[in-house]
């Protein structure tokens, strides 16, 4: 990563016209690989970047996104352009349940399969919702199959193989399953 330089005009170009989404301030503890670890995922995307110590610009489905981390104050900054449309609420959420997950070290997914599950959870009967409560609640075992069973068969061909690959890192029991549709659920 290039030193941070204060007169770096790239830089400075390129965090042009952002606004900061928001920010999340951890109380006690920030782990010390949070951001190495955003900028490897991140980093992965096809798009431009630009890293700068504790700071990365890179694009996500054609948004430009700031993400500064700051040791000190133990926060996270999100900055974005100024988009006022229903693809950036779901960019911001996405980025905060990311930072989150990172955060957790849990596996990081891509914002086509999120955009993909939120879909699929707008698509499930409320039935499915309140079994999602009952799995959370009282670690119902058939409830959750019945569940995942449905959410299998809701997923396409082209996230099928991402989201296969996401089981075999994290055994996807009934409360990292309920967890998703739940996180899923607060933004519908």
């Amino acid at each position: 990563m290039q030193k941070e330089n204060k007169h770096d005009a790239l830089f400075a170009i390129a965090q042009d016209g952002l606004e900061i989404l928001f920010a999340v301030q951890f109380k006690d503890f920030m782990p010390h690989g949070l951001f190495n670890r955003l900028a490897c995922f991140f980093g992965g995307l096809q798009g431009q970047k630009y890293y700068v110590k504790n700071k990365m610009i890179f694009t996500l489905n054609s948004v430009k996104v700031w993400l500064e981390i700051d040791p000190i104050q133990m926060r996270v900054i999100v900055k974005s352009a100024n988009y006022k449309n229903s693809i950036t609420e779901q960019l911001k959420a996405y980025l905060f349940r990311i930072i989150i997950t990172a955060y957790w070290n849990e596996p990081l997914i891509s914002f086509k399969l999120y955009q993909h599950i939120l879909h699929l959870f707008k698509n499930i009967s409320f039935y499915h919702r309140d079994t999602v409560k009952e799995v959370l609640l009282n670690n119902n075992n058939d409830a959750y199959q019945e569940l995942r069973d449905s959410v299998i068969k809701g997923i396409n061909d082209d996230y099928l193989n991402e989201f296969q690959e996401l089981q075999k890192k994290i055994p996807c029991n009934e409360r990292c399953l309920a967890i998703l549709f739940k996180s899923c659920s607060d933004s519908s």
